[in-house]
């Protein structure tokens, strides 16, 4: 494999971990304040907000304008806090086709 290709060991696996840490707790925070409920899951209100992979992070919110604004300002302020940039050529939004189209829009 690669050194690109390469999963992250010593300092910047550490690194990756702390900064994946501080993005939990801006959405954690963002979740306790209201400004984004995450996805039900169950029937007995269990929700998912976030998951993290080595290198993926999916952010999951209703399709309301509200919580998308919300899900844009944490990752501005994580980009902000951290210094890291978002690669906006390989993220993406995915919308249900259930979703209104104003939101779509």
């Amino acid at each position: 494999m690669s050194k690109k290709g390469a999963p992250p060991r010593g300092p910047a696996l550490y690194l990756l971990i702390f900064c994946t840490e501080a993005l939990r707790n801006m959405v954690k925070q963002k979740e306790r304040r209201g400004g984004i409920e995450g996805v039900p899951v169950s029937r007995h209100d269990s929700r998912i907000s976030h998951l993290f992979f080595v290198d993926d992070t999916l952010l999951l919110c209703r399709a309301k304008m509200e919580e998308i604004k919300c899900v844009h300002s944490i990752l501005r302020l994580f980009e902000e806090t951290s210094g890291l940039m978002i690669n906006l050529d390989k993220s993406i939004i995915v919308l249900s086709e259930n979703t209104l189209v104003e939101i779509h829009n």
